[in-house]
């Protein structure tokens, strides 16, 4: 059996309290922004919302990144290489459940428009020897903004 550094990694992440992690970068996506809320390479935690009626619904993938996308809140339905992905469901001491999905760097994935939008955690074990920014950036497929579409244009030097 291979060890599963990102697993690893997750089941520390999810017993770290939020306040003492140390916040590194926001991204603006337009209806879309992100909290870098830790980082360490290769490894990296971002808190992402999405606004009211917004989402991903072109499936997109992130070459050189590995992730657990953890649900925050809001009605958030993933799909992962075309199909609705069902999370692994934890169940937690306080009588909550934890939800999971797995997002590796060939999966293409998305979510549907969120009615009264939503947050997930993307807990990230990034590949390659490529350093952490955000997966927002490390983005293969059609950008969801304008704002977003112009990040990765000025990421390649096209603005």
């Amino acid at each position: 059996m291979r060890f599963d550094v990102l697993s690893h990694f997750t089941d520390w992440v999810l017993k770290q309290p939020l306040m003492g992690m140390a916040p590194a970068a926001v991204y603006d996506y337009g209806p879309v922004r992100s909290l870098v809320l830790y980082r360490d390479p290769p490894f990296q935690v971002e808190l992402f919302t999405i606004a009211p009626g917004s989402g991903f619904p072109e499936e997109h993938r992130h070459p050189h990144v590995d992730t657990f996308e953890v649900h925050v809140w809001g009605e958030i339905v993933l799909t992962v290489n075309g199909q609705v992905a069902e999370p692994v469901r934890i169940p937690q001491e306080h009588g909550g459940l934890l939800l999971l999905t797995r997002v590796r760097q060939t999966d293409w994935h998305g979510a549907h428009p969120i009615p009264g939008g939503g947050a997930f955690l993307s807990i990230q074990h990034w590949l390659d020897g490529v350093a952490p920014t955000s997966v927002g950036l490390d983005w293969e497929g059609t950008p969801p903004s304008p704002e977003h579409a112009g990040l990765l244009a000025h990421r390649r030097g096209e603005s």
